[in-house]
């Protein structure tokens, strides 16, 4: 998970670094889906919000809707669940 998170961070260094916006969002997006997987839930809630900000200001409505829907499980004080169930079967959220 080290090798991966490391990478998501370069990933999200290079697109501020030459401005590719879109590609900001969705790395912050996968941020947040691998800081699920960790368990940290804080930083998981807080990658979705920037991605929301910036496909927002991209003008990539359908993007920002998923992002926000990736934040509903936050609001009701639950755990987020996992994307992949099925590839981890040990419980029913990613902790």
């Amino acid at each position: 998970m080290n090798e991966a998170e490391a990478w998501v961070k370069k990933a999200i260094e290079a697109n501020k670094r030459h401005n590719t916006m879109f590609w900001l969002g969705k790395a912050h997006a996968l941020y947040a889906e691998l800081l699920k997987r960790k368990g940290d839930l804080s930083g998981a809630k807080e990658n979705p919000k920037k991605a929301v900000g910036i496909y927002q200001e991209c003008g990539a409505d359908g993007w920002m809707k998923k992002a926000e829907a990736d934040l509903t499980p936050f609001s009701s004080g639950l755990s987020p669940p996992c994307k992949y169930p099925l590839l981890f079967q040990v419980k029913s959220t990613c902790l």
